[in-house]
């Protein structure tokens, strides 16, 4: 094979793993929101140092590297077996991310990043208001905090589906409890919308019983998966949602 043909065949393999990733529609739901909020404050800032808060590999910062090879990014996490994978893919791509293992509920230090991201990490950390006043203690005046979490009364869609959040310290939040949390840290809520509907929530029931069948059996599934994100993202989508997702600042 000549060295153009082996390029290419490399960087289809390197996008593949990429995409099988992110295959669980919650999680590249969450990502493509994610982004979509740290670039669109972006536009005014400049290049950013973000901290990825309960990052596990650190998939939002690989793909901030991705597009913003210029930005300072840090994956802070306290398991180091998710950090490691993720040291070993910005390694393997070439991408500039800092994995740091850390608990969240300690000093991240004072007026550090410009953008501060939690998805889904919250629920998981049993004293979650020591953690959000590191995270804004963390930003700079006019930072923007961007999280998800989950709605207090989620269920699943499929009979015999998972019925609790991995590592869930809560189940959820409901949304004036969860305004008043922020507000209560001095910061500007600027989105607090329902996310993660029904037809997601089939999607993820689906791939979680199917996410142990294989390489194959995930590549097929890769284009129904984005397809029902794509069309939540559109509006399109029924029933209650199972996160809420938040787009705030730091006064």
């Amino acid at each position: 094979m000549n060295r153009p043909a082996t390029l290419f065949v490399g960087a289809l393999r390197q996008r593949l793993r990429r995409e099988l990733r992110d295959v669980a529609p919650g999680r590249r739901l969450r990502l493509q929101l994610g982004v979509a909020a740290v670039e669109e404050y972006a536009r005014g800032h400049g290049p950013l140092r973000l901290l990825d808060a309960g990052s596990e590999e650190g998939l939002l910062c690989l793909r901030l590297a991705q597009r913003h090879p210029e930005w300072c990014l840090v994956a802070a996490d306290l398991a180091e077996e998710p950090l490691l994978r993720g040291r070993g893919w910005a390694l393997e791509e070439g991408l500039a991310v800092h994995h740091v293992r850390c608990d969240l509920t300690r000093p991240l230090g004072d007026d550090v990043y410009d953008a501060v991201v939690a998805l889904e990490s919250l629920a998981e950390i049993p004293d979650d208001r020591a953690a959000l006043r590191q995270m804004v203690s963390a930003l700079r005046p006019g930072g923007l905090l961007v999280a998800q979490v989950p709605t207090d009364g989620w269920t699943p869609v499929l009979r015999g589906a998972e019925r609790t959040w991995r590592r869930e310290a809560r189940h959820g939040y409901d949304a004036d409890g969860l305004l008043r949390l922020l507000e209560e840290l001095d910061l500007t809520v600027h989105q607090l919308r329902p996310t993660f509907r029904r037809l997601t929530a089939l999607a993820q029931d689906v791939r979680d019983r199917l996410k142990h069948r294989g390489r194959g059996t995930r590549l097929l599934l890769l284009p129904v998966m984005a397809a029902v994100v794509r069309l939540e993202r559109l509006g399109v989508g029924w029933g209650p949602a199972r996160g809420w997702f938040v787009v705030a600042t730091k006064a």
